[in-house]
């Protein structure tokens, strides 16, 4: 799949902002992140990731 730069969530436009935790399976906001930023991080955690009942997780992104 390819995904433009305009349809990427607010959060990744700048790699600055966040980072991939593989331990919990999620995007995490980094101290250069700004409010929109982290907002954007949050919802699309709520959004993109999934966690099953053997506590694997994934996103679907």
């Amino acid at each position: 799949m390819f995904i433009e730069k305009k349809d990427l969530p607010y959060f990744m436009k700048n790699i600055e902002w966040y980072f991939f935790d593989k331990n919990e399976g999620v995007y995490k906001p980094t101290e250069k992140a700004p409010p929109r930023a982290v907002e954007s991080i949050t919802k699309f955690n709520a959004e993109h990731v999934y966690t099953d009942e053997n506590g694997d997780t994934w996103t679907d992104f």
